[in-house]
């Protein structure tokens, strides 16, 4: 009884979210000519699969995040979808070195982007266009927008939420509305690769007590130590953090639920991997 009165007003909590935040408009849907997909998250295990593994990204989807286009790999791998959900792609209040790499993103995607890429942003970023404008430079790339609102409630209430298209599980991590735009696509097969989420292994307090972090990127190579901070460059605490890792790690298993109601499979196909929700896979070329 505890557990149902909980989600009742988790629920009704959520209910509330929606017809204060979400958009009641249909999923944009785009043309697709595949039935499984690849994920490239962008930690230090990418490197492997693009460099020793490429031929497992042959006649899949592939979704690229955040700041993918800057590496070597992008016009390489020429990923189909593009997914940024953090604030600070679009909001003004980002700090100067953020709107700087910011700008640099943008300019890369709409000056080398030749082949067809579809970017989704939240509805929150229609506020802000000027914030990517470069974009409408290039008419290979189209920019949809979608319901970027973290849905939580009783399962029946997140699924048909899910499936209207008026949220998602809480995106504490771009992976999440990546997966579950896959799944929205029709993907039937969803591959997560460079999602290596071990960033537990290298935060720790310093003597400021401030929360550092040694860089956790495919495209990092120094190792180096940074303070932790927000999309407005505000201190992120320890318990804050570990907050976030809870609500993300939760995330992937509504997704794995959700998933089996679509007929949808999810591999996690990255070594050493903090995932714990989705089966895994090595994956390995037929001899």
């Amino acid at each position: 009884m505890q557990n149902f009165i909980e989600n009742f007003f988790i629920t009704l909590k959520h209910l509330f979210k929606i017809i204060a935040l979400s958009r009641f408009r249909k999923f944009p849907k785009i043309q697709l000519k595949y039935n499984e997909t690849v994920i490239l998250g962008n930690g230090p295990s990418l490197n492997n699969l693009i460099e020793q593994n490429q031929w497992f990204l042959e006649d899949k989807l592939k979704i690229c995040v955040n700041f993918f286009a800057l590496s070597s790999y992008y016009e390489l791998v020429k990923p189909e979808i593009y997914v940024l959900i953090d604030p600070g792609f679009f909001k003004p209040e980002a700090p100067q070195n953020l709107k700087q790499k910011r700008d640099n993103l943008y300019n890369k995607i709409a000056t080398v982007t030749n082949w067809q890429l579809f970017i989704y942003m939240p509805f929150e970023a229609l506020k802000f266009k000027s914030a990517y404008q470069q974009l409408n430079e290039n008419k290979n790339v189209k920019i949809l927008y979608f319901n970027n609102v973290g849905i939580e409630g009783f399962n029946s209430f997140e699924h048909l939420c899910f499936n209207l298209s008026l949220g998602l599980p809480r995106p504490r991590n771009v992976i999440v509305p990546s997966i579950y735009i896959s799944i929205q696509l029709g993907i039937k097969t969803i591959y997560l690769a460079g999602t290596d989420h071990n960033w537990i292994n290298h935060i720790f307090v310093g003597n400021d007590n401030k929360l550092y972090m040694a860089q956790n990127h495919f495209y990092d190579t120094t190792n180096q130590k940074e303070a932790i901070k927000d999309w407005k460059n505000q201190d992120i605490k320890l318990h804050e953090m570990l907050q976030n890792f809870v609500v993300l790690f939760k995330s992937y298993w509504t997704l794995e639920r959700y998933s089996k109601t679509k007929n949808v499979k999810i591999f996690n196909i990255t070594p050493i991997s903090f995932i714990d929700a989705f089966e895994r896979l090595k994956i390995e070329k037929d001899k």
